[in-house]
């Protein structure tokens, strides 16, 4: 009996020493930590900032189970005994890797991010010296800041052609080679060539690298416009002193800037000059007239077939649509329309006359005109809007740290994850960039 006792102890003690407690933890998720294992389960996202776990123990391993949505700031950044971290393993319901979450955590080698991320955040494995490799899926479509910047060891990489946001820095000092980001160029996806504007300066290319590149792709860099360290696959124009960019792509057209804004998206069966200041487009089978501000002067409603070049001394375009023809001002005003001979709807009518002699009937021809009313989708066209947050500035104060740039983390003043001590950060609204285009209607 002694011995069943005793046993039925030991057996309590070897339990309660294994058996890992859940802590709650955000809304609906809780965490546990057992013999160096963090697991995070539940359904929701994590809490930024949030780290009760911090003075638990050793954490050499992180499980993120199916049900968390989101990895949120800070999480693991730098926390307790960083180069512990060894491992991560993500579940796949997981959509957003907050900024600075795994920061600092210089044991973390490998990550393998599922096929249900869409977002890295800034500075998300930033300084993860320790990390070799990392798997980005296909559904991955942005790439933050900083996102893996100074990861010395980090020579495996591959951007999969669904990101279409990749920030310049988000591989800043990576592999042994520093600063040298030719060994990754292959990995490059097309839009970054095919897009518009490529600024490979940010990449940390040299231009031999990226028409070396360009050419192993059978991409022509001598039809694209190498200028201030950005090559642009455009056709330029110009107006004045000023410079524009007709933009091509999948046979389709659009309009930006010597800067590279967008003027006029990537939509257009065709644009061309047609006198100073206007350009002439075409849009499923109609004609219009813009300026280089993007402004529609002629709108393709209006159903014209043709449009030629402005005339300068009576200040008007010509115009053709189905059975007439005529002019507009610059203004876009039509100020005459004449009728021609084709299209034409013959209608038979019969005309009855009378003589002396007998009765007769012909029948003769007239002729009427049917007008067509041709009603088509404005183009869009894109303006640049303000940011109604900072005030256009692109910048606002820090809200993690109220602008100190440092916080208490616990009982620990920790400098300020969210914007890296600086007491500002980027607009969260606008994300930095003082504003967006807006696509409108005209």
């Amino acid at each position: 009996m002694k011995r069943l006792v005793l046993f039925y102890v030991l057996s309590l003690l070897v339990f309660s020493s294994t058996w890992a407690e859940k802590h709650p933890f955000s809304n609906g998720l809780y965490w546990e930590l057992e013999n160096g294992v963090l697991t995070i389960s539940g359904n929701g996202a994590m809490e930024d900032y949030h780290i009760p776990w911090e003075n638990e123990g050793t954490v050499e391993k992180v499980v993120i189970k199916n049900g968390v949505t989101s990895i949120g700031v800070c999480n693991f950044w730098e926390y307790n005994k960083p180069h512990h971290l060894k491992s991560v393993e993500i579940g796949s319901t997981v959509t957003t890797i907050g900024g600075n979450a795994f920061g600092h955590c210089t044991g973390l080698t490998s990550v393998t991010i599922p096929n249900s991320v869409t977002s890295i955040g800034r500075s998300a494995f930033g300084h993860c010296t320790g990390l070799i490799s990392v798997t980005i899926p296909n559904s991955v479509t942005s790439i933050g800041e900083y996102a893996f910047s100074s990861c010395k060891s980090l020579n495996n990489i591959s951007i999969p052609e669904s990101v279409t946001s990749l920030s310049s820095n988000a591989f800043l000092d990576t592999g042994t080679n520093g600063y040298d980001y030719d060994r990754i160029i292959e990995s490059l996806p097309d839009w970054l060539i095919e897009g518009g504007k490529f600024a490979w300066s940010e990449f940390y290319l040299s231009e031999a690298s990226v028409k070396a590149y360009m050419q192993k792709k059978g991409i022509d860099y001598s039809k694209f416009v190498w200028k201030d360290q950005y090559a642009y696959p455009l056709r330029k124009i110009a107006n004045g002193s000023t410079s524009y960019y007709i933009v091509s792509k999948n046979e389709r057209y659009g309009l930006t800037s010597a800067e590279g804004k967008v003027i006029v998206p990537v939509e257009l069966d065709t644009i061309a000059q047609c006198g100073t200041g206007f350009l002439r487009f075409r849009l499923n089978g109609y004609w219009g007239v813009i300026n280089y501000a993007g402004k529609i002067i002629i709108p393709t409603d209006r159903g014209y077939t043709k449009i030629g070049d402005y005339v300068s001394f009576t200040k008007r375009f010509p115009y053709e649509m189905d059975g007439y023809k005529g002019e507009c001002n610059n203004l876009g005003v039509q100020v005459s329309k004449i009728k021609v001979a084709t299209p034409q709807q013959n209608v038979a009518t019969t005309n009855t006359t009378s003589n002396t002699s007998k009765n007769s009937t012909s029948s003769s021809g007239t002729t009427q005109t049917a007008v067509v009313e041709h009603h088509r989708d404005p183009i869009p066209v894109q303006q640049w809007q303000a940011c109604w947050a900072c005030g256009g500035m692109g910048t606002m104060g820090c809200d993690g740290c109220g602008g100190s740039g440092t916080k208490y983390i616990g009982d620990n003043l920790r400098r300020c994850g969210l914007c890296n001590g600086q007491g500002i950060r980027p607009c969260n609204i606008c994300y930095g960039n003082k504003g967006q285009y807006i696509t409108v209607y005209q």
